[in-house]
């Protein structure tokens, strides 16, 4: 048969937890110091995970509401752009990041150069 269930009080519990959050030491090595299993540890880790989820800390609802704010601004400006301007925005940030900081490709070479004089542009006269 198996091993009869022990029972552990929540200060206890939340102990464990703790650990793990701020010691920096693994989950095995906390278990075996609080004289449990490595699954029951894992146990209540997700048991706080799961509560977080449901009923964050003040803290992380203060973060939740600044970050559903931001994404409220950012989901109005993309309903609000022009049909396309975000296809322009995405081509040149491809295009900033081939750049290097001196403005040249990683080659060496400048990539608004194409070879021909003034650009490529022709001169109306």
């Amino acid at each position: 048969m198996g091993k009869p269930h022990r029972r552990f009080g929540k200060e206890f519990e939340a102990e464990g937890v703790r650990l793990v959050e701020t010691s920096g030491r693994t989950q095995r090595e906390i278990a075996e110091d609080l004289g449990i299993e490595l699954s029951t540890l894992r146990r209540w880790l997700d048991k706080r995970r799961e509560r977080d989820l449901e009923a964050p800390p003040p803290e992380r609802q203060e973060d939740m509401a600044a970050e559903l704010k931001r994404l409220r601004r950012e989901n109005k400006v993309l309903r609000l752009a022009p049909p396309g301007h975000f296809d322009v925005m995405r081509q040149l940030e491809v295009f900033s990041a081939v750049r290097t900081s001196d403005g040249m490709d990683e080659g060496g070479k400048d990539p608004l150069d194409n070879g021909l004089p003034h650009g490529g542009q022709t001169w109306r006269g």
